[in-house]
This record gives structure tokens, C-alpha cells and sequence, in this order.
């Protein structure tokens, strides 16, 4: 994401005075008006920030102690307050994913965690809570908003310990922190993970020129190898095109394995979740984290899960045969013995094989129609036509030269939404996924509209001396998720507080609105739009498309099993008798296990995966099932922009008003069924997987 930075000259005292409190408001407003993101380059200067926020924070809860006026004006004073410390917070997330210093990395890490304790604190308020509690039973004219803040708000307290006994309240604290600790360095193991491996050209064989140029080398002349990290760019390609089993198997293997260090650290995890779930009167972590979800119960979720995936080990079994033959008649070719059994390392290799072959379908070749500039570009028209929306790019400083920024406005109106920034290539010490950051929500702060700041992150591959960046048909794919997460960022237009931003919607639907997006990427109109050859801008040939479009479902099912196994797996591993695992190696046992009878495919062999897998540690722990879950309600979103109507600018404003621009303000059901004008249902998903119901 592209920001401004701001830095400040701070008192040398170490007790924050009411000039400086007034000083840290009135530098916060200015930044909301100037639209700055406050992030800073040196150490002292995070920290001393950090100090202000929190000293604030205590202030703002003091304050709201002794108000006693309207209630929604006393819950609104508390969830401005609440704004303004999330959005420090998740400045913290941001430059501890992006910022170019491992020290300052490390740094915002710290403060980090400093200011999650802070929030953790005021949880665990019980003066704050029993005053908040008190104003909420009188009687007042608030609006259906305000009593989804205020219900919002008091249930914050109660899942955090306000409602159990003192002595249970104390452990609580002590359990959650060391939680955080615990979770903090789980990720941070996995960022810092710098896994690889070390391969000869003839290790290679059937990687491209330009894949070669793009790896770093060691050694020189017959003694130059190249690196394979295990970031997107580097593996995914080598599974999918190394003609070397070996080479694949072993590239495979690193990438399961990656920060080992963690399956300790996650054994602890689980057991504390355990623990802090029936501190709370829960009986276990999944029934404590479902509980506020569309699903509401572990067994709705399972059931679910159970329900879709006994319909794709159908399909799996079909794509797996079908990649089996493929193999087959490649080992007869070479004349090497044929093992009736598909690997976890033979997938992505046998798959793009199989597109090859019988779809004509060569990522080498799409992705030259995909330029990363030119993809920008139509991404960023697309949406701006669907949602009425336009942008200007900008050029603020940034923490890196690859980052772009630009502002939105409203087409109608005229008005300014915000900002968002572009940090799409890889580099070291950045976070290897794609995501996005609402770094800055929109809400009503002081009497005044503050427009959002977001930024999406991902690592498509980098330009060579010789080609620009090249995008295949999955990274289009997932440009457009995240894009999607963004939009929603700025489209949402909370009149409250961060309780009640876009990323707070139910967790289980979050995804919906960005993967009905996605679908964009399977339209004929759109697909030709985005394209223009890198080396004379001609558009993708129709036959190719055509092509694309047929192949999209194939292998789904292997892909979408393999996506209920993670889900169940991670469900249970939350809600089981803690007594089933009894050493952290218990954890990639139980993994081994589950997926050979799930995912029919079984893991690769002295793996740990758990280990390397963000999610458990990062927020969607006991919600990697949401996913799934949300993508029935996508489908049947998107099925309303059926019959040639998927760039129709009106059903795009409807889809932004009814769905966007609400937040968490409204439950998603309501949301849904508003947009849809019935009660949701599973027949698109169903349909589109061309699977019985």
C-alpha cells in the first residue's frame, strides 16, 4: 500500500500531559483531513507513538466513565476511541508484512503486541463494563444501528471475561496474553521462514528461460545451481512444470516443512485455546469462536462440510483418475514403472499436463496476454465501472519504489472516499501471501466523514531485463479477491466505529463479497478487456478463452476436498478432548491421518504442514470452514448478474449499497436476503459445480 509517511518530534517527558493528548487528536485529525497514514522509519519514534496511542486509549476509557448522557452518544464516544487504536493497530500489522527493515519489522512487531494488550486490557475492564452496562438498560431513542453497537460492544466484554468470576478473570488475562505471545510468534516464524532449495539446470528441465532469470544462483560456470524459495513465484510454477519427480518431490517437501520451529509453539496454542474456552463456560475453543457466526455451532459447521465434501470425493475420485492416466502414459513413454497412486507432489504437474494437452491451455502463453500494467489497468476499470467508482493514482512517499497509490471518488457525487496502495511484488522480509489491510476505516470521527485507507498485498511475479511481470489466469484471479477485499473497505460506509467496519462482518462471510468477484475473471467481456499481449497488445484469441472457461472446473473436485479437509481439520483440531494429542508431532499425525481420509490424496510423506499454515494463527482459527461456507453465498450473489448482465452498472450500485456499503451494521443474512430479495440458498454453488444437491 502506498501512505504517507509522518514523523514527530515528542516531549522528552516521559508522562504524557493533557497538551499532549490534546496534540495526539489534533495530529490524528489533521492526518484524517491530509488523508496521512501515521507509520514511522525509526525505532523511538514507534514507540513513542505507540505510548501516546495507548496513554489515549486509558484516557478515552476514564472519560467514558463519567458520561452519562444519551447512551448511543456514550457508546459512540467509546467506539470512536476504539477507532482510533484499531487503526494503529493495523498500521502495525501492515509494516510488520511490508517495511523493507527486519529491525524496524521487529519493532512494529513489539508494539504490536504492546497495543493488543492494551485492547486486551480494556475487556477486562469491569468499571468501564458495568457503566457501559448500566447506560445501555435505560431508555433511549437509538436507532437499529445503535442498538447493534451497543448489543456489539457489551458482548466484546462478555466473550473477554466480564461475566465470569474474579479469581476465573485474572487467569483469563494471564492465558490470553500468553496466547498472543504465542500467536505473534507463530507468524512471525513463518514471515522470518526463509526455506529453499538448491537445484542444477538439468534438476529443472521444463522450466522456462525466464523462470531461470527470475531465481537467484549460487556458484559459477558448470558449478552454478539455482534457488527455489519457497515464495508463490518460485514453487508454484516448479510444481506444475518440473519435469523431475524428484526435484518437485523434494521441492514439495520443503514447502510442508517450512518454520518447523512452530508445531511446539501451536501444541501450546491449542491447549490455551482449550483452557481460555472453558474458562469462558464454553466446552471448547470452536463452540466459543462460532458462536457470533452465521453458522453458530461447530456441529452446523461440520455438517456442512460433511454434507459438500461426500458430493466432491465424488468428483476428486474422477479428476484423479483422469490425472492417473495421464501419468501412466508418461511413465510408459519413459520407459519407467507406473505406480498406480497420485502424490501430492504429481498434482499441479499432472493437472497442468492434462490442460496442456486436452484444453490447449499452456500458462507460458496465457500469461503473455496478461501484462502486469496492463492488468492493473483493467482491473481497476472494471471495478471502478461496476461500482461507480473513480481513481486517480498519486504519488505519496512510501516505505518501497515498487508501491502505488491512488485516491477514489464517488462518480455521482463527487465525493472523496479514500486511498488505496498497490504492493504487489515480492521482495525479503515481505509476507509471502496475498491479503489486504483496512488499514483506515471509514466511519463518523468528530462530527466528520473520515474516508478509508486500504492496501492490498500480494507477490506476483517480478519484471526481467527481458519481459515485464506476466500474470497467469490464477493470479488474474486472485488480483481480483483481493482488489474485492479493498473495495469493500472503502465501499463500507460505517456510521459507528471499527466494531462495525467491513472486516467485521460475520468471519464466515467476510470472504462472499470478494470471491463473487472472482467471477469476473471467467467472463469472455471481461477476460478480453484485461488482456494486450506484452509485445504488440493483442487481445487473448477467443479460442483460448473459450478453452479457459471450459477447463474451470476441471480438478475442482481434488481442490475443493482438499479445501474441506483443511476446514475439518482445523474444526476438530479445536474442539477435540485435549487428551488426543499428546505431543506436538500429534499435530502432523492427526493431519496425515485425516487427509488420506478426507482428501483421498495423502500427504507428503516427513512433512509438517500445521506448522507453516498461517491461518491457525492469524485469525481464522476454528473459521478456515468460512471460506467454503461464504463461496455458497458468492455463487448465488453473482447468480443475480446472470443473463449477460455481469458489467451492468446498476445491478453493480446495488450490489455496492446493499452489500458493501453496510459493514457489519447489518447481520449478513439481512444483507443477502435484501440484495437477493428471498432467503439465500445453495443451488448456484451446487449448480456451478455441476454436482446434485
Amino acid at each position: 500500500g502506498r501512505v504517507t509517511t509522518v514523523s514527530f518530534r515528542q516531549h522528552n517527558s516521559s508522562k504524557t500531559t493533557h497538551r499532549q493528548h490534546r496534540r495526539f487528536h489534533t495530529l490524528q485529525s489533521r492526518a484524517v483531513k491530509e488523508m496521512q497514514l501515521l507509520y514511522f522509519n525509526q525505532q523511538e519514534e514507534i514507540v513513542r507513538h505507540t505510548n501516546q496511542v495507548i496513554e489515549g486509549w486509558v484516557k478515552i476509557q476514564k472519560d467514558t466513565i463519567t458520561k452519562t448522557g444519551d447512551t448511543s452518544q456514550v457508546f459512540q464516544f467509546f467506539a470512536e476511541g476504539e477507532s482510533r487504536i484499531g487503526s494503529w493497530m493495523w498500521t502495525c500489522e501492515l509494516m510488520i508484512k511490508v517495511h523493507t527493515s527486519a529491525d524496524i519489522r521487529k519493532c512494529y512487531n513489539e508494539q504490536l503486541n504492546r497495543t493488543k494488550d492494551a485492547i486486551a486490557e480494556t475487556w477486562t475492564n469491569m468499571a468501564l463494563y458495568r457503566h457501559l452496562k448500566s447506560i445501555s438498560e435505560k431508555p433511549t431513542d437509538s436507532s437499529q444501528v445503535d442498538d447493534r453497537l451497543i448489543k456489539r460492544t457489551l458482548e466484546k466484554f462478555e466473550r473477554n471475561g466480564a461475566a465470569i468470576k474474579d479469581d476465573d478473570r485474572e487467569q483469563y488475562k494471564k492465558l490470553s496474553k500468553k496466547l498472543a505471545e504465542l500467536c505473534n510468534q507463530f507468524n512471525k516464524n513463518v514471515a522470518d521462514d526463509s526455506s529453499h532449495i538448491i537445484a542444477s539446470k538439468e534438476e529443472l528441465l521444463g522450466m522456462s528461460e525466464d523462470y531461470l532469470t527470475g531465481l537467484k544462483t549460487t556458484g559459477e560456470g558448470d558449478e552454478k545451481k539455482y534457488i527455489v524459495t519457497m515464495k508463490y513465484p518460485d514453487i508454484l510454477p516448479l510444481l506444475k512444470k518440473a519435469q523431475n519427480d524428484e526435484t518437485r518431490k523434494r521441492a514439495l517437501t520443503c514447502f510442508d516443512n517450512r518454520a518447523i520451529d512452530n508445531l511446539p509453539i501451536l501444541f501450546e496454542v491449542v491447549q490455551l485455546r482449550k483452557e481460555i474456552a472453558t474458562l469462558l463456560g464454553y466446552k471448547d475453543h470452536s463452540s466459543y469462536i462460532l458462536e457470533p457466526r452465521m453458522a453458530k455451532t461447530t456441529d452446523a459447521a461440520l455438517n456442512f462440510l460433511e454434507k459438500i465434501g461426500s458430493k466432491l470425493k465424488i468428483l476428486a475420485q474422477k479428476d484423479i483418475e483422469l490425472l492417473l492416466s495421464v501419468k501412466k502414459e508418461e511413465k510408459e513413454k519413459q520407459g519407467v514403472p507406473f505406480e498406480n497412486k497420485l502424490n501430492e507432489w504429481e498434482v499441479a504437474y499432472y493437472t497442468n499436463m492434462y490442460m496442456e494437452r486436452f484444453f490447449g491451455i499452456d500458462d507460458e502463453v496465457v500469461k503473455q496476454y496478461f501484462p502486469m500494467e496492463e492488468v492493473t489497468k483493467k482491473i481497476l476499470g472494471v471495478y471502478q465501472h461496476i461500482l461507480g467508482l473513480k481513481f486517480e493514482e498519486i504519488q505519496d512517499e512510501t516505505w518501497h519504489t515498487d508501491v502505488r497509490g491512488y485516491q477514489v471518488h464517488d462518480v455521482a457525487t463527487g465525493n472523496f472516499i479514500g486511498k488505496f496502495y498497490l504492493d504487489l511484488f515480492p521482495r525479503d522480509g515481505k509476507y509471502t501471501h496475498a491479503c489486504a489491510f483496512p488499514v483506515l476505516d471509514t466511519l463518523v470521527l468528530d462530527g466528520e466523514r473520515r474516508p478509508a485507507i486500504a492496501c492490498m498485498v500480494a507477490n506476483f511475479s517480478k519484471p526481467t531485463p527481458k519481459k515485464p511481470s506476466l500474470l497467469n489466469h490464477r493470479e488474474l484471479v486472485t488480483y481480483f479477491h483481493e482488489f474485492g477485499h479493498v473495495m469493500h473497505s472503502l465501499c463500507s460506509r460505517s456510521a459507528r466505529n471499527f466494531t462495525e467496519n467491513w472486516f467485521c462482518t460475520e468471519m464466515d462471510f467476510v470472504e462472499a463479497p470478494s470471491q463473487m468477484l472472482e467471477n469476473w475473471c471467467w467472463d469472455p467481456e471481461v477476460l478480453t478487456r484485461m488482456s494486450g499481449h506484452y509485445e504488440n497488445s493483442e487481445k487473448i484469441p477467443g479460442n483460448l478463452i473459450s478453452s479457459m472457461i471450459s477447463a474451470k472446473r476441471f480438478c475442482v473436485g481434488i481442490q475443493k476436498l482438499r479445501q474441506t479437509f483443511y476446514s475439518i481439520y482445523d474444526l476438530k483440531l479445536h474442539s477435540q478432548p485435549p487428551t488426543d494429542l499428546k505431543t506436538p508431532e500429534d499435530l502432523s499425525t492427526m493431519w496425515a491421518q485425516m487427509k488420506k481420509e478426507i482428501a483421498i490424496i495423502e500427504a507428503t510423506p516427513n512433512t509438517n504442514i500445521p506448522a507453516g499454515w498461517l491461518h491457525l494463527c492469524a485469525g481464522y482459527d476454528s473459521g478456515y470452514y468460512g471460506y467454503l461456507w461464504s463461496e455458497v453465498f458468492a455463487a448465488d450473489m453473482f447468480s443475480q448478474f446472470s443473463g449477460g448482465r455481469s458489467l451492468d452498472p446498476d445491478l453493480g450500485m446495488k450490489y455496492r449499497n446493499q452489500i458493501l456499503l453496510p459493514g457489519a451494521t447489518q447481520s449478513a443474512d439481512a444483507m443477502l436476503q435484501t440484495f437477493l430479495g428471498r432467503e439465500p440458498n445453495e443451488q448456484a454453488f451446487f449448480r456451478e459445480l455441476k454436482i446434485a444437491e
